[in-house]
């Protein structure tokens, strides 16, 4: 049943990190289910908490509207995990304060396991306790792992069951609760009262034993009897403890009612700590020392674990009772006082005195002249500003409200008061308050956390622009679900491209209608009119570039200017994916670069090794192969064919050393060894290595399509330069050399016939004459493969439109009568239409070829013929009278311009959106992710925003916030 239950507590955190419709329904109720670490248990008793901590009724409506029934809590189950919280309450309790920083770990050891062990066995007794088992199992295996302390608190336990169970019976665990001034001995209550006085005399044998040794000072109250102490009184201190049948809620419930104590008047205490070590000095070798033998040391006991609140303690916590009197300059001032002599500082009945240099080395301390004693300037002005939020944090009032002149002792106090957390949180504050603009710090933080993309909120601006293209791409993210990325691109007066990132949107379907609908409401939300769109760019997909019923389709049946360019990138790598395709040899060589890399990655000592075998030799790590990234391949091709011999010796080692990796290691290493494998290694690295370099040319942003057709004839005048005898031949014996002490010598393989009743069917295989003759033919293959995928890929049917308007664009910048053909503006009427004066065109252009003439004189630029649309419009940006003069001409390039090249944008934001939200960050709503993404991708705009601008309208929306950063 137990474990049936957690289970179902395992499926409910998994659910939660990934669907987003459970986290969004258990965040609108304000409740959430962290996943559990395998590695930290009271992480799973914090999972399981906070699934019981949520209503039945509340759990149970969702998981049915959810359909997973299955998984819904019964009473049986919540009876079983709220023994199990009961059960492991102090457990959790225990390892948070163990590791934090308020308690010394050593005083910890005993009270927890005392603590523990009894709660322990009350739950045992109960009789209603559905874990039973589990309760037995814990309580024998915390007295077997503890027996060695338990033993002093006679406790019947398992003798020396584990060996590190010797390491808690060393007295020091007995002792330092009693030198942790909150535990005193209130810990050993729930022990019967003849067990605890022997423990107590056990605990001040050690003491006292090594009393002298110890360095600590105390405070006595007022009125106490030095001369005796009745054992009655004795037994009243100890035996004040908790009803031991009330059910624990923390460890130390005795805690809450603890006054902390005051160690101000230190004299009396330690003249009677060095008269007791005297009088003692020749018991300190007896083994035994008799309680009621030493009323004095007892006295001193009690005054030490008195839990008496003190005069200067109430004097803190006690609000308007105590008046501080604020007659002198000392005490007026807003900074702090320091006396100009020495002389000035008197002495006091001892005959010592302050010391001019300690307000040198103690940057806050003050001197008040009424009262000759001094304060800390920081936690005075906290305390009587109210500043501090926990008055009762700040105990310590002599440097406060009662002043400090015990100058004996007074470095030691001084260090003390220094490293207290208070005093740093005193200073904290009142620096605040004297510098206003500290908010400014906290914008800055966020808007660095931002900048790195995590969870906060953020702000971005779409650009007003009327000319406009939308750029848009899908991706599943870390919980499954379909991500849209929404990107509109614009070009300004300036003819600067930009592309804004608007957001992700979850889609519900990856229908075209429905993505048609997202589109369409993105872009009223953003006040948009789709009748300004003029292009639309998407991948290949059907349901995106379908000419019939794709929501390209769709978009340009509601606005006929808005033309559909397929990503010219994912066309390129397109044309590179049908080689892989149809080449045998280039597919088998990215297949076995993936599986080697990745099998060498996958073991750390596999790694290792083949990093001790460089011995200082120059090596380059091998990169993975990712099929979906465009500009990996020749990369992580190139990095095993420069360590192939390193791969080749690392395989032989794992083989001899056998096991399951053995057989894996040796078909890989028999691929290795062959001539074929290093041949397509080294194709496929002549091959992709230009076409990744153009591929990374044409993601960037400001690209138009004249680059695009510019950069592929470059990459096809390439390959065909490639394709001849003369190269293959300076190729192949390049080839040759490098492999002749890493592979086999190339040979022919084996024809194999197809069987008879194939004949008819089944083309016969080609017999080559020699070694030469085969390589010779899969090299011209794959570069005609190429440049037939190149041919197919980048033959849109916007291409022929664009490419007259290009034409156009540049003969009216030349204006020669050799392009007077492409001056026709009927040839482009149809990309004019409803964006531009036709007439008002024709007449500009025969005026723009002189312009451009009067401004390459002006300047000097010495331009003889325009061939670029860039040097165009840095001739328009010149001077602005220009672009008025020849203003449709200029929303002609702009238009121009607005077409796009790729979606490259939009599949950055999907590598930061996998960045952002990872498989820890699942459960974040749509509306979160957007808020963290949208300022991590406009780092540009995030570094303009005025952050005393915002740090402003912050602290003015909230009366607590001017009273905690002040006003700006």
């Amino acid at each position: 049943g137990a474990l049936s239950s957690l289970k179902k507590v395992a499926d409910l955190a998994k659910l939660a990190h990934t669907s987003t419709s459970f986290a969004e329904r258990l965040e609108e109720q304000k409740y959430s289910i962290p996943l559990a670490n395998r590695t930290r248990w009271n992480s799973q008793f914090q999972t399981v908490k906070k699934v019981i901590s949520i209503p039945s009724f509340i759990l149970n409506s969702i998981l049915t509207d959810l359909k997973k029934n299955n998984l819904i809590l019964n009473t049986k189950d919540r009876k079983i995990l709220e023994d199990f919280v009961s059960l492991f309450e102090l457990f959790n309790e225990a390892t948070v304060l163990t590791q934090g920083e308020f308690y010394a770990t050593v005083s910890l050891v005993a009270p927890t396991i005392l603590g523990i062990l009894f709660d322990l066995e009350r739950e045992h007794a109960s009789s209603n306790l559905s874990l039973v088992s589990v309760c037995e199992a814990l309580l024998s295996s915390l007295k077997a792992r503890f027996s060695g302390l338990l033993r002093h608190f006679e406790i019947d336990v398992p003798f020396a069951f584990y060996s590190m169970s010797e390491r808690f019976s060393d007295p020091i665990f007995l002792i330092a609760p009693l030198l942790d001034a909150r535990f005193k001995l209130l810990w050993l209550d729930n022990l019967q009262f003849a067990i605890k006085l022997r423990v107590i005399e056990k605990i001040y044998s050690t003491f006292v034993r090594f009393f002298s040794k110890l360095n600590f000072s105390v405070s006595q109250p007022e009125g106490a009897d030095e001369s005796n102490v009745a054992e009655q009184d004795i037994t009243d201190m100890m035996t004040k403890h908790v009803d031991p049948t009330t059910k624990r809620k923390c460890l130390f419930p005795y805690l809450n009612d603890t006054k902390k104590i005051s160690f101000d008047d230190k004299s009396k205490v330690l003249q009677k700590t060095d008269a007791i070590t005297d009088n003692h000095a020749d018991s300190l070798n007896i083994p035994s020392i008799d309680l009621v033998d030493h009323a004095e040391s007892v006295n001193l006991s009690k005054e030490f674990l008195s839990t008496e609140p003190t005069e200067a303690s109430s004097a803190i916590t006690t609000e308007n009772k105590t008046k501080l009197k604020y007659n002198l300059l000392c005490c007026m001032s807003d900074t702090r006082y320091i006396p100009e002599k020495q002389s000035h500082l008197k002495s006091t009945s001892d005959k010592r005195n302050c010391q001019l240099g300690w307000f040198t080395k103690y940057n806050w301390l003050s001197y008040c002249k009424s009262s000759e004693k001094v304060y800390c300037f920081y936690c005075r002005t906290a305390y009587q500003n109210k500043y501090h939020p926990q008055a009762n944090k700040m105990a310590d009032c002599s440097f406060t409200v009662c002043g400090f002149d015990y100058w004996k002792n007074g470095l030691a106090k001084f260090e003390k008061h220094e490293s207290s957390q208070c005093h740093a949180d005193c200073i904290y504050l009142v620096k605040q308050q004297q510098q206003q603009p500290v908010a400014a710090q906290i914008i800055q933080a966020i808007k660095f956390l931002l900048r790195q993309g995590l969870a906060l909120r953020g702000h971005a601006e779409i650009e007003g622009n009327l000319i406009q293209f939308i750029i848009c791409d899908e991706t599943t993210d870390s919980t499954g679900s379909e991500q849209m990325c929404f990107t509109i691109r614009s070009v300004d007066d300036q003819f600067i491209v930009q592309e804004d990132v608007i957001g992700l949107y979850q889609l519900n379907s990856q229908h075209a209608e429905h993505i048609t609908q997202v589109i369409l409401d993105i872009l009223i939300r953003c006040d948009l009119d789709i009748k300004f769109c003029r292009d639309q760019g998407y991948d290949g997909a059907a349901t995106m570039s379908g000419h019939l019923s794709g929501v390209s389709a769709r978009i340009k049946n509601l606005n006929p200017k808005a033309y559909f360019v397929h990503c010219n990138a994912h066309s390129l790598d397109l044309a590179l994916q049908d080689l892989t395709c149809e080449s045998p040899s280039v597919a088998s060589a990215l297949n076995i670069t993936k599986d080697i890399v990745n099998f060498m990655k996958k073991s750390p000592k596999r790694l290792h090794f083949l990093d001790s075998l460089t011995e200082l030799k120059k090596y380059s790590k091998l990169k993975p192969l990712c099929p979906t990234r465009w500009t990996v391949r020749a990369a992580s091709m190139n990095s095993l064919i420069i360590n192939y011999d390193l791969v080749e010796t690392s395989l032989n080692e794992i083989i001899s050393e056998g096991g399951p990796p053995s057989i894996m290691a040796n078909g890989y290493f028999e691929q290795l060894y062959r001539f074929s494998t290093y041949f397509g290694l080294k194709l496929g690295h002549l091959i992709f290595s230009p076409t990744e370099e153009i591929s990374c040319s044409l993601q960037r942003i400001e690209n138009c399509l004249q680059d695009v057709l510019c950069a592929i004839k470059t990459l096809i005048g390439y390959l065909q330069r490639i394709k001849c005898i003369e190269y293959f031949k300076t190729f192949y014996e390049l080839v040759l050399k490098e492999a002749e002490l890493l592979t086999e010598e190339p040979e022919l393989p084996r024809v194999r016939k197809p069987p008879q009743r194939f004949a008819d069917t089944i083309r016969a295989p080609v017999v080559y004459q020699n070694v030469f003759d085969m390589y010779q033919k899969q090299y011209f293959n794959v570069i005609d493969k190429v440049l037939i995928g190149l041919d197919l890929r980048f033959q849109q049917s916007v291409f022929p439109l664009l490419c007259k308007v290009e034409k156009f664009i540049l003969a009216a910048a030349n204006g020669t009568q050799e392009e007077a053909d492409n001056l026709n503006i009927r040839n482009i009427a149809e990309f004019l239409t409803d964006d531009i004066d036709i007439l008002r065109l024709q007449r500009g252009i025969n005026m723009i070829p002189d312009y451009f003439s009067v401004i390459n004189l002006e300047n000097n630029f010495g331009i003889k013929k325009i061939t670029k649309i860039q040097t165009i419009c840095d001739l328009l940006n010149v001077q602005s009278v220009g672009k008025s003069m020849f203003c449709e001409y200029t929303t002609l390039i702009r238009l121009y311009l607005t077409v796009p090249v790729t979606t490259a944008t939009a599949e950055r934001s999907f590598s930061t959106m996998h960045r952002v939200k990872t498989y820890l960050r699942s459960s974040m709503t749509q509306q979160r992710l957007n808020h963290v993404i949208i300022p991590h991708i406009h780092k540009e705009r995030l570094d303009e925003l005025d952050l005393n601008s915002i740090c402003s309208t912050f602290i003015s929306r909230n009366q607590s916030r001017k009273c905690f950063f002040g006003c700006i």
